[in-house]
């Protein structure tokens, strides 16, 4: 250990408990290294567990949705000081420690060494004179991801003119779907989108000729390409409806192998829309035993109904000479004469409309039977006080020449 980093590890002791402080791990690397570090784990989770050893430090990220896994290692070569202390793995908030690095152009601290301090509770990132300190995330609930062992039938090198045709259909494709498949035949890889209307193809020459072909969501094959497409050297691995590995080296001296679980088969398709296609013949056929039943007691109904109707006598039809109608002449009723006791009140319609009345009535001015159906207005006479039941045309005459 240097000792520039041994007074910046004493500065950040001196404020701290020393009974409770473990030795910290510290190293120097380049700004541009440890960025690409960060921005190849980005594309699959924002948190990452760091794992030091006497090798370099390395990262084993899985995805939440555990579709996509990526391996990231710094090699021990690539740092100008290393020394592990009582620290040996840190949980790594990686949009904040990008969010500090990219206050740097790259072009002016492109070779600028950083130097960084990790704690069990901080991380410490020292440029120059310039100083950030963040917590660190808590490891109990990172596991470190296992990767499989596969062995897929088809590798491709993928050189700079490869890796920019698959950034060209990346483009493309994306506005047609949102999956892409990898098909390999003939000594020829396609690339392959396929929506309702549109479809979208390129290819990239090969040496191989054994057949494979996987699909993939575009999203995850996007994100991995822009962190990878200025590597140097890349290798690209397939198989049949297996995932796919995308593997090699930055040019800053990152070794990554990334791993994106192919999507869902046709024939899965296939499988779920048959099964669905049978439950919807079993309930057709259901739905028409339950009609052919409801049917048939509709019919054992209208039996019946027909059997009573015939059984009732029939009407004879309705004429002149056959129908007569007896009009009974009522007697006018006697009026009252008791006087009303409440007070006079003005003849308007209102208060004509607070006591309209729908039932069998005499008018008290022409005696004519009032019926049912035609409104009915009471009111209070205003010089006797006396209450009139009018007929419509009477108190349409009344409201004209006014109460008598």
């Amino acid at each position: 250990m240097t000792e520039v980093m041994t007074q910046k590890i004493e500065e950040v002791s001196a404020t701290t408990d020393k009974k409770k402080q473990l030795q910290p791990t510290t190293f120097r690397v380049k700004i541009a290294t440890l960025r690409d570090f960060c921005e190849k784990a980005l594309p699959v989770s924002d948190e990452i567990k760091l794992l030091i050893s006497d090798k370099g430090i390395k990262a084993v990220i899985v995805d939440p949705s555990h579709e996509t896994l990526v391996k990231l290692e710094i090699p021990l070569s690539n740092f100008e000081e290393y020394d592990i202390g009582d620290i040996i793995e840190s949980g790594w908030p990686i949009k904040k420690i990008l969010g500090f690095l990219k206050i740097f152009p790259m072009g002016q601290y492109k070779n600028k060494p950083i130097d960084v301090l990790v704690y069990k509770e901080k991380l410490i990132l020292w440029i120059d004179n310039i100083k950030r300190s963040m917590a660190t995330l808590d490891t109990k609930d990172m596991p470190t991801p296992k990767i499989p062992n596969l062995s897929l039938s088809v590798a491709i090198e993928l050189d700079k003119e490869n890796m920019k045709t698959i950034g060209d259909f990346i483009k493309n494709a994306g506005a047609i779907t949102d999956i892409m498949e990898f098909k390999h035949k003939k000594r020829e890889l396609q690339l392959i989108s396929h929506g309702d209307i549109d479809s979208g193809i390129s290819t990239i020459k090969t040496n191989d000729a054994t057949e494979a072909k996987s699909t993939f969501q575009i999203s995850w094959v996007n994100g991995i390409y822009r962190a990878i497409k200025a590597s140097d050297a890349i290798t690209l691995k397939i198989g049949n409806d297996y995932p796919i590995i995308i593997s090699g080296q930055s040019k800053h001296g990152i070794s990554f192998s990334y791993l994106i679980a192919p999507y869902l088969t046709n024939s899965d398709d296939s499988n779920q829309e048959s099964q669905a296609n049978d439950n919807d013949i079993e309930t057709e056929e259901k739905v028409d035993t339950e009609n052919e039943d409801i049917d048939q007691e509709t019919e054992e109904i209208i039996a019946i109904e027909n059997e009573i109707d015939d059984t009732k006598p029939v009407m004879p039809d309705i004429t002149d000479e056959t129908v007569k109608i007896e009009i009974v002449e009522r007697k006018k009723p006697k009026k009252s004469k008791k006087r009303s006791t409440k007070k006079a009140k003005p003849d308007t319609i209102s208060d004509y409309e607070k006591t309209v009345k729908f039932m069998l009535k005499f008018c008290d001015d022409c005696g004519e039977d009032i019926d049912g159906t035609i409104i009915c207005l009471e009111h209070e006479d205003t010089l006797t006080g006396r209450n009139y039941r009018k007929c419509f045309g009477c108190y349409a005459r009344k409201k004209i020449l006014g109460c008598e």
